[in-house]
């Protein structure tokens, strides 16, 4: 499926997307699938997954919308994700494509 296509299929499913379908994707896609839903949707998948699958998607993100999610979880289940994996990690640079923290959140206040 193309970019755009998959794109499109995100945006008409991202209320019913299952969140253990994240952890099975490709990391690019799953890159560009997390582009597409905002802070409060991935901490809502996040409260669905597995302690370590919900770690694994929180690492694709930029540092500061890593926080936002975090934020909207409950302390509980953060210093869960934070034990699982997040704290002591080597985090990722953001994509190339999205060059910077700016460049993800701009996206998504445009929502």
């Amino acid at each position: 499926m193309s970019e755009p296509e998959r794109d499109k299929l995100v945006g008409i499913l991202k209320r019913d997307l299952d969140p253990e379908a994240l952890t099975e994707l490709d990391e690019e896609v799953r890159e560009d699938v997390l582009d597409q839903l905002d802070s409060k949707e991935i901490a809502a998948a996040a409260r669905e997954l597995e302690t370590d699958d919900a770690a694994t998607i929180l690492e694709d993100l930029p540092e500061e919308e890593r926080r936002e999610v975090l934020a909207e979880l409950p302390a509980a289940e953060r210093a869960e994700i934070e034990r699982a994996g997040l704290s002591g990690r080597h985090r990722r640079a953001p994509h190339a494509a999205l060059a910077g923290q700016g460049a993800r959140t701009a996206g998504r206040s445009a929502r």
